[in-house]
């Protein structure tokens, strides 16, 4: 047993020689390494440096998008009103000859009557396809098939052969409201001619096509490539820096005497220094509204 515990303690100590030259084995070899020496791929990866990370470039910030301001708006609803109602009606608008190159054709019921009575090639040419601002007198008002409701209206030479307007549906309080023999003011579409009878179809009140319309030209972007658009709204903004706190616009832009704030203030922007009002009623418009920029 003696003999066992010896060769135990010498072979113990052997050992630790033995790891102990390995570890000095090891350091010469790193230090090796160091001074230039051969490296193994294993240490190699060790001492590769890591790539650094740069950190994303950092995201533009979109300036917030400009806004018309409430009483720009207020101003632009009344001028848009003011001119489609004018256009609905016949007359002549600022906007008239834009629509009139996107199709639209101002013409009476009795009109369309006749033109299709001289020739209807020449009529369908002229208005078949076209939008159609059809102002005439009502003859009747009747129903076809289901809840397809339709106006005659008077015009042409043969009073059992008039012109009919087919209404668009959702109307039906329009068309309960009216009466034989009063004026309607219609958008249509041109339609041609039926057994006689020149035709106009998907009919709407003018005042439903004008709500429409101004609302579509209120809620155009600003970068608007519309240049009548750019310039009402141009107008509109020189307008309401303009009138007074407790003007009518404010509260009813719809109504007349919005309209004439409006066209008095106009009329002090863009009248040259030198002129003088032609009519007390101006002079008094034109004294208004200057009183009106004092007061602001």
């Amino acid at each position: 047993m003696a003999a066992l515990r010896t060769v135990s303690k010498l072979n113990s100590g052997a050992f630790v020689m033995s790891v102990a030259a390995a570890a000095t084995g090891l350091a010469c070899v790193s230090e090796r390494h160091e001074n230039g020496a051969q490296i193994a791929p294993e240490a190699q990866l060790s001492k590769t440096p890591q790539a650094s990370v740069s950190p994303p470039p950092p995201q533009p910030v979109e300036a917030p998008a400009p806004v018309r301001s409430d009483k720009e708006r207020a101003v632009m609803l009344a001028i848009l009103s003011d001119e489609y109602t004018v256009f609905s009606q016949g007359g002549k608008a600022l906007v008239g000859d834009q629509l009139a190159g996107n199709g639209y054709v101002a013409v009476s019921a009795d009109e369309l009557q006749r033109e299709y009575e001289r020739n209807e090639v020449a009529g369908d040419k002229k208005f078949r396809g076209n939008h159609l601002v059809l102002r005439g007198k009502v003859s009747d008002i009747k129903r076809s098939v289901g809840e397809n409701y339709f106006l005659t209206l008077k015009g042409g030479t043969n009073r059992f052969m008039q012109p009919t307007a087919r209404m668009a549906d959702g109307h039906i309080e329009f068309l309960a409201a009216i009466e034989k023999g009063q004026n309607v003011d219609l958008i249509c579409e041109g339609d041609g001619m039926l057994m006689g009878s020149a035709v106009a179809s998907n009919c709407m009140p003018a005042s439903s096509w004008v709500d429409a319309m101004v609302n579509a030209k209120l809620n155009e972007p600003l970068a608007s490539t519309d240049t009548m658009t750019n310039k009402l709204w141009g107008l509109a903004s020189s307008v309401s820096q303009k009138l007074a706190q407790t003007s009518p616009c404010w509260s009813a832009p719809r109504e007349k005497s919005c309209s004439k704030e409006i066209e008095a203030v106009t009329e002090l922007l863009f009248r040259p220094k030198a002129t003088k009002p032609k009519s007390e009623t101006a002079s008094k418009a034109v004294a208004q509204a200057a009183q009106v920029n004092t007061k602001r």
